[in-house]
């Protein structure tokens, strides 16, 4: 996560598997080193999120799945995929970010998930922000669609598609 929004759907994510009594263990593939990483088989299920910035995942998910695509290949358990994007909140895009951002990117590497999702993402324009003055710039423009953007938050996420995500999740997990 960039500016905080994907890591957001993650912590719901995981809020929501914990209510359902799974373990959960969140690792940020930006902060750990790779001899650090745990082994993929001691999980049941693996979820991989990014971030989109200029039509590319974040790197050091780009960077984990083409380092472990082998591991991801053999991996027996349930994969789950999902991209944050802005666009992913427009229905007339949603098919193509996914096509795009998850699909496309996924078979580069020969790898095939059992559930994957896109789902909108968050402009933040506020002044906490964590985005810099050239993406709030590049921000303003793509959101001119909106009313008044300046200083505000705008959360294009469909919380319901996450639940309902994390519910296709459980069952896949349950079979």
């Amino acid at each position: 996560s960039r500016y905080g929004a994907t890591e957001e759907v993650t912590k719901r994510i995981k809020e929501l598997l914990e209510k359902n009594n799974f373990y959960v263990e969140i690792i940020d593939l930006g902060q750990i080193q790779k001899q650090e990483l745990p082994k993929i088989n001691n999980y049941s299920g693996l979820i991989i999120g990014t971030g989109i910035k200029m039509s590319m995942w974040v790197k050091s998910v780009k960077k984990f799945v083409k380092n472990e695509k082998e591991a991801l290949k053999k991996y027996i358990g349930i994969k789950a995929f999902f991209v944050s994007s802005a666009f992913a909140a427009d229905p007339e895009k949603y098919e193509s970010i996914k096509n795009e951002y998850i699909f496309s990117r996924l078979q580069k590497y020969g790898l095939n998930f059992n559930l994957v999702e896109a789902f909108g993402g968050k402009l933040d324009l506020s002044p906490e922000s964590k985005m810099t003055w050239l993406d709030k710039k590049m921000v303003e423009i793509i959101s001119k669609q909106y009313d008044d953007t300046k200083n505000k938050v705008i959360d294009l996420r469909d919380w319901k598609k996450v639940e309902k995500f994390v519910s296709n999740f459980i069952e896949l997990l349950s079979k």
